[in-house]
């Protein structure tokens, strides 16, 4: 049995897939178009902005909601106090590492670009014009999503424990009974998170903190949070609430579509707000997401050597490709009147410099697995929630998962009593049971 073909009854204890491909390649996929858009910064290539415009539509939002289903397995497969100290290593050591290793270049080489050069000294020392022309250079680049995932790592357990609540009701049943109810709740989530979520942006916090360096951080975790929660939810309830979140939804995506032109065509005055635009891009990024999942669940549900080692080499290809970029700009003369051309040479030679650095160096050597790639080994998982032996940042799962206190599926019976001595296949037995190493 498969995700795409499960009943309609609770899976919360239902048994899963043992890896979940198509969301490996599509949280990889999501992350090598970064590499695109980060490159249309340097020239005025109308290809590249295209990309980039259209990134801002979904590609953060879904990465957060693949990010918050496997988020949810981690919960499940170690407790939760080990699952948060894993995390908070295995993103923050490469978050720190880049920072202060790569982002000074990157940015030094950004301001050169734009403004009269300055040596890495100087400019780290504040040597600079008056004025700089170019781009903002937020002292995070691209590394704000760690941020984010390190604060959604501290609420994991919290909204956890919220939702594994919430799918008992008879309420929620109800709910998921229905592909169209399913959906509307949502997206109706997303739009009221989104409305007090930013709605506490725009009123109380923007106003204290819009000139400092944590605003844009604060709003993009915001901003991202309703979509990290639909993520651990579907992986709670993955036998009803993700099949139908990997369906296609062609009529949500129109209709949320032809709200935002309407938003830019000033044909819905209502919603012509700063909060109101907030909300139709969320119900966008939604819909978009939907059909994702939809076409990879499709056509990218397989197991592939390549689409393994890209899942793989993903983080270590978002982690350094910044930097590379201007690098590869600053020794090929390539800046603001950059083409087409330029630009494809400057994309494709990064991704075959930190697709061989991953392969030949972070592979083979663990401090640059621990540094670029948070492999970081901590702990063992909890046989009785979860069997599996993959490292944390795999997406797999393995074992029928049962939650404390779950209730079957005609709602009549009592809570699942906890397996007896003999029920542990990892009970020790004369020294030749032992827990799976992590």
């Amino acid at each position: 049995m498969t995700v795409g073909h499960a009943p309609a009854v609770s899976a919360l204890g239902a048994s899963a897939p043992a890896r979940y491909h198509y969301l490996d390649a599509l949280r990889a996929a999501l992350m090598f178009m970064g590499v695109f858009v980060h490159a249309a910064a340097i020239g005025e290539v109308r290809a590249f902005r295209l990309i980039a415009s259209a990134s801002n539509l979904f590609r953060m939002d879904g990465f957060f909601v693949i990010s918050g289903f496997f988020a949810s397995m981690l919960v499940l497969r170690y407790r939760p106090g080990l699952m948060v100290r894993r995390r908070l290593l295995s993103i923050g050591v490469p978050f720190v590492a880049a920072l202060v290793l790569l982002n000074p270049i990157a940015l030094w080489l950004m301001y050169n670009q734009h403004n009269p050069h300055v040596g890495l000294v100087d400019y780290l020392l504040g040597h600079l014009a008056e004025h700089p022309a170019g781009p903002p250079r937020y002292w995070h680049l691209h590394l704000w999503f760690l941020v984010a995932l390190l604060v959604y790592t501290l609420c994991s357990p919290a909204v956890f424990a919220a939702l594994s609540a919430l799918f008992r009701t008879r309420q929620f049943d109800w709910v998921a009974r229905s592909r169209p109810w399913t959906m509307a709740a949502l997206v109706t989530f997303v739009l009221l998170a989104t409305l007090v979520l930013q709605g506490a942006y725009l009123l109380a916090l923007r106003p204290v903190i819009e000139t400092t360096p944590a605003n844009f951080v604060v709003r993009s975790t915001l901003q991202c949070l309703p979509f990290f929660v639909v993520g651990m939810a579907l992986f709670l309830d993955r036998q009803r609430l993700l099949p139908a979140f990997s369906r296609p939804a062609p009529v949500l995506l129109v209709v949320c579509g032809g709200l935002l032109c309407a938003v830019k065509l000033d044909l819905a005055a209502p919603l012509g707000s700063e909060l109101g635009d907030e909300l139709v891009r969320a119900a966008l990024a939604l819909a978009i997401v939907v059909n994702l999942f939809a076409f990879f669940h499709r056509f990218v549900n397989r197991e592939r050597p390549s689409l393994r080692y890209g899942a793989d080499a993903a983080y270590s290809v978002y982690l350094l490709h910044y930097v590379l970029i201007y690098v590869l700009a600053a020794l090929l003369g390539i800046g603001a009147n950059a083409t087409l051309p330029g630009l494809l040479l400057i994309t494709a030679l990064t991704f075959v410099i930190t697709l061989s650095v991953h392969h030949f160096l972070i592979r083979r050597f663990r401090v640059l697995a621990v540094v670029f790639n948070g492999k970081i080994a901590l702990g063992k998982p909890s046989p009785a929630r979860f069997e599996a032996r993959r490292p944390a940042l795999a997406a797999d799962a393995t074992a029928p998962l049962r939650l404390p206190g779950q209730r079957s599926a005609s709602r009549d019976q009592p809570p699942a009593a906890a397996p007896g001595r003999g029920g542990d296949p990892y009970r020790r037995r004369g020294g030749r049971h032992r827990a799976p190493k992590a």
